[in-house]
């Protein structure tokens, strides 16, 4: 039992060290933004939905709360990122960043 009681007590301290350790938040999103852009341009879109959130978090800097956008415009602006415009757009609106009326598009 000793021998058990030691391995918990080593658990505890590292978890204790990790958590007392200053985490930058930002570190991942950076990473994948990293990995994903070349400049403003993006390489390729994530196949992994965390990874995708990053990548659509970047392209909503490009639209203004609030601002209405007709479709055209949005293709306009995710054009500049990457051709597949279509693809971007419905994962906006998947991931609730954007909303659409009407095909007019709005960011949330």
């Amino acid at each position: 039992a000793s021998a058990i009681d030691g391995v918990g007590e080593g658990l505890a301290a590292r978890l204790a060290d990790l958590v007392a350790r200053d985490v930058d938040p930002d570190a991942y999103d950076r990473k994948v933004t990293d990995a994903f852009f070349d400049g403003a341009r993006l390489r390729s879109i994530p196949a992994r939905q965390k990874k995708q959130r990053v990548v659509l978090k970047r392209l909503l800097a490009d639209f203004a709360p609030g601002e209405p956008y007709p479709e055209s415009a949005v293709n306009e602006i995710l054009r500049r990122a990457h051709d597949d415009v279509a693809t971007l757009r419905r994962l906006m609106i998947a991931e609730r960043l954007m909303t659409r009326e009407n095909g007019i598009y709005w960011r949330v």
